[in-house]
């Protein structure tokens, strides 16, 4: 089982790769050159990092690159690039014939700091310091133990339950007798 969706895993991100002109931000002048980052090479480092600082994980993975470097591919590449990934990944997942039993899970993620985003900056009462968060709502499909879908929000505007309606309105599951959003 764990082959499989390691498989699934690195077939999606091959199908993301061979279609990498839609997702950096300057189709002509990114990826032009060959690189020691290539584009497939970047999205594995990125899905396996741990949370460490950017110069450890870059040393982990054995990367010759600078940390520059990294963050400038990272720039280069748009944020509905994993979006894409994910859904590529989660719809090779079989589904169940049932009707899916769904959970929504969401939290707060904080983001690198920019005090010029009002929609994301958080600013403390005691030290005035501030921080940005995004709101991160999560779909979990109960039957397979997996993640379906996700989007975020701007803290601010933040409501799981518009998260599910947004969620559910961009399903793949199949038309059901459920009105999905009438109980909400």
């Amino acid at each position: 089982m764990l082959t499989t969706i390691k498989n699934n895993l690195l077939d999606s991100i091959q199908t993301i790769s061979d279609q990498r002109h839609q997702f950096v931000t300057h189709p002509d002048k990114t990826l032009t050159r060959n690189r020691a980052l290539t584009f497939d090479t970047f999205l594995r480092t990125i899905l396996s990092m741990g949370g460490q600082s950017l110069a450890k994980e870059l040393l982990d993975t054995h990367l010759s690159v600078s940390n520059a470097a990294f963050v400038q591919r990272r720039y280069a590449i748009n944020s509905r690039t994993f979006y894409e990934l994910f859904r590529d990944f989660t719809v090779k997942i079989p589904q169940a014939d049932t009707i899916p039993v769904l959970a929504v899970d969401s939290s707060d993620v904080c983001i690198p700091r920019n005090p010029n985003d009002g929609s994301t900056i958080i600013r403390t009462h005691k030290s005035g310091r501030s921080y940005n968060v995004i709101h991160l709502n999560a779909l979990f499909d109960l039957h397979r133990g997996i993640y379906v879908d996700v989007c975020s929000q701007d803290k601010r505007q933040a409501m799981s339950k518009s998260g599910l309606i947004h969620m559910m309105q961009a399903s793949p599951f199949p038309d059901s007798p459920l009105d999905h959003g009438s109980r909400l």
